[in-house]
């Protein structure tokens, strides 16, 4: 985790809600479910004093959850058992989970043989060690990696069977995982992990499968229960369109505005 994270992770939200009253804040916007939460907790208003409770002059500044922001397509991804595509879209980062895939990938292949896995990676110094896990495995004639910049990244998405982004650890990227939003928006079922980044946007068994971070063989089994059980795929693929209209940018524009319109009218008054 990088220290700034480490740092706003491990203060008490009396600390950041001070903070925020110092500088003036009205509103707090986050797409961070997290955030949200801590920021939220007890009841707004009351300090505690041993047993008891005292009522205080001071109030926590408001936190809104805010839309992520997500993509909205009309094209969607076409259920395929026998020749499943899975795909990734990211940086070639290990902290992403992409040598968890290439780990669960065999085992994927020994129930359907047909299946591709297709890394859409951005080049970072890890390229090397991870091309040379798919040539250790075994599997190098069922991956396609990609490491060009791909032109349109929700055609890929919906060319695909299944998504996959095994992220190891909160806040591998800011919330949400765009990616993940993405292949929510082509309707593309979807395997990640219970992390930080990834909360923001998936909810286990309603628009996506999770699993938890660094198991390659649990990743295997909810791959393999995406591409071969038709009713879990098309309840997900249905659920990721649904999801990203919430998430939508017009959304994130609306809670911005009002946000804006709540802190003139307080400095108004």
């Amino acid at each position: 985790m990088r220290p700034r994270v480490a740092a706003t992770t491990a203060l008490t939200p009396g600390v950041v809600h001070a903070a925020l009253r110092r500088a003036g804040t009205s509103v707090v916007l986050t797409p961070d479910p997290e955030v949200s939460r801590r920021l939220s907790l007890g009841r707004p208003g009351w300090l505690p004093i041993g047993r008891r409770q005292r009522r205080s002059r001071r109030q926590d500044t408001p936190v809104v959850r805010l839309s992520s922001g997500a993509p909205e397509d009309e094209r969607r991804a076409v259920a395929d058992r026998e020749k499943p595509v899975i795909v990734f879209a990211g940086r070639a980062e290990s902290v992403r989970g992409v040598d968890t895939l290439i780990d669960a990938f065999p085992q994927v292949l020994e129930h359907v043989p047909g299946a591709t896995l297709k890394l859409l990676l951005i080049p970072r110094p890890e390229l090397g060690s991870l091309v040379d896990r798919v040539a250790a495995a075994g599997i190098a004639e069922r991956v396609t990696i990609v490491t060009d910049p791909v032109p349109d990244l929700l055609a890929e998405l919906a060319g695909a069977q299944v998504g996959a982004w095994p992220f190891k650890f909160d806040y591998t990227t800011s919330p949400p995982a765009m990616a993940i939003a993405e292949a929510l928006s082509v309707g593309l079922p979807t395997v990640a992990t219970q992390v930080g980044c990834v909360r923001a946007v998936i909810e286990p068994d309603v628009n996506g499968l999770t699993v938890p971070p660094g198991d390659a063989p649990a990743l295997a089994t909810a791959l393999l229960r995406l591409i071969t059980d038709a009713d879990l795929w098309q309840r997900l693929a249905a659920a990721g369109p649904a999801t990203t209209r919430r998430l939508s940018w017009s959304r994130a524009a609306e809670a911005t505005d009002a946000a804006y319109r709540r802190a003139l009218g307080a400095s108004a008054s």
